[in-house]
């Protein structure tokens, strides 16, 4: 169907319909996904000989205006289909790229402080937390930055203790949390570049936290093996959760573990994992023999060919790395927790059932602490809580003739 298709283009795309065919093959699409975006360019071929429209006419704009006039607007394929047109054509200098607006004062002095935050902390960003140092930082200097002169207003410390008052009233601890640690960055990095006179970090009031106050929350017994077994194995996207959820109930990795796991990372004749935790501190760990087995049958049957080493893929073209925490990674564990008839759980849960299970089954917390890669033993004693057989042992009995 494709061979007759890039055939039939014989307008001014004509010369690059071979080079789309054999770069869409090569990053593994489809014949039906080939087959729209050809189609796509076919139509595309045909207007502009239709319309006399030359090359150097061709962009973005065009294309969607002639998709508006097409009496078939089907046949032009979906938006995504467009954007891999689009990209393609970029690459070849057939379409301009599009020319991003010129940033306002309040982005320019956000994304300065995102430059700070990568350069001086090392921070990637792409990652979570520089998410929220920009989403906090815009919230409290949006007043702040005048949108015409740039100018920052004057900043005191009654301005700190206000914005977290309000913003508190509405959101979670953690997240009010998230907003110390923001807003203390922000001030921080506002004093160093001379735009406050004072550093007013020590103003930004604490959440209250106290540390150890909650209890992990695992999952009921047999729970996390109910989310695992759902996975239909018949299948090649069923195979490959099925790895990614062994390697969260069996080895109580993290998302981000998960996504970050290369094919070199796998020592398969030790029987053992590299596994790339958080602030770049990595372990190599056992692997146990059935998480191996899950991740071989993935590899050997199901991983799309591709020149990425990322070990897990996504089971659709592009053949791009998952993405961890609540992207790819949790979707794939809500998806089996709705398959399994229970309430959905995030990543996390089932690291707390991992840690949880082996304390019951008698793993003294330095063991714990090892599997779960803590660096704070703290962070650790924490389990301890959920284990009330051992609590009982410390409990002193209630005083003869004591009121209950």
């Amino acid at each position: 169907m494709s061979r007759s298709l890039v055939e039939r283009v014989d307008g001014p795309l004509a010369p690059f319909v071979a080079g789309l065919d054999v770069e869409l093959r090569g990053r593994g699409y489809s014949s039906e996904r080939l087959r729209r975006r050809l189609r796509l360019l076919l139509e595309l071929d045909r207007w502009m000989v239709g319309g006399s429209v030359e090359l150097a006419r061709l962009n973005a704009e065009t294309i969607e205006a002639a998709v508006a006039a097409a009496p078939a607007p089907g046949r032009w394929g979906s938006p995504a289909s467009r954007r891999d047109l689009l990209a393609f054509l970029r690459d070849r200098g057939l379409v301009e790229r599009p020319v991003a607006p010129e940033p306002s004062p309040l982005e320019r002095l956000v994304g300065a402080f995102v430059a700070y935050l990568v350069r001086e902390r090392g921070l990637s960003e792409s990652s979570t937390s520089v998410y929220w140092y920009r989403r906090i930082a815009t919230a409290f200097l949006a007043d702040r930055v005048d949108p015409d002169t740039g100018a920052l207003g004057a900043i005191v410390a009654g301005d700190a203790s206000r914005f977290m008052l309000s913003e508190c009233r509405s959101c979670s601890r953690w997240t009010g949390m998230r907003l110390v640690v923001g807003l203390r960055g922000l001030l921080r990095f506002l004093f160093l570049e001379g735009l406050v006179e004072r550093d007013l970090t020590g103003a930004v009031p604490r959440v209250a936290a106290w540390s150890l106050v909650s209890l992990p929350k695992a999952l009921a017994a047999g729970d996390a093996a109910r989310i695992v077994a759902s996975c239909d194995r018949s299948t090649r996207v069923g195979r490959r959760d099925f790895a990614v959820l062994m390697l969260l109930a069996r080895m109580g990795l993290r998302g981000c573990e998960v996504t970050r796991m290369h094919l070199d990372d796998i020592d398969w004749h030790a029987g053992e994992v590299i596994v790339r935790g958080k602030r770049e501190h990595d372990e190599r760990l056992p692997l146990p023999v059935d998480v191996g087995e899950a991740i071989a049958d993935y590899l050997q049957h199901v991983r799309p060919r591709s020149a990425d080493r990322h070990v897990f893929l996504a089971a659709v073209a592009p053949f791009g790395p998952l993405s961890g925490g609540e992207g790819s990674i949790g979707r794939i564990v809500r998806n089996a927790s709705d398959r399994a008839g229970l309430p959905r759980v995030g990543v996390h849960r089932l690291r707390h059932t991992v840690a949880t299970e082996a304390l019951k089954a008698g793993a003294p917390l330095e063991e714990i602490a090892s599997l779960l890669r803590h660096r704070e033993h703290a962070t650790t004693v924490g389990y301890v809580k959920v284990d009330w057989e051992r609590l009982r042992e410390l409990a002193r009995p209630w005083p003869a003739g004591g009121r209950s």
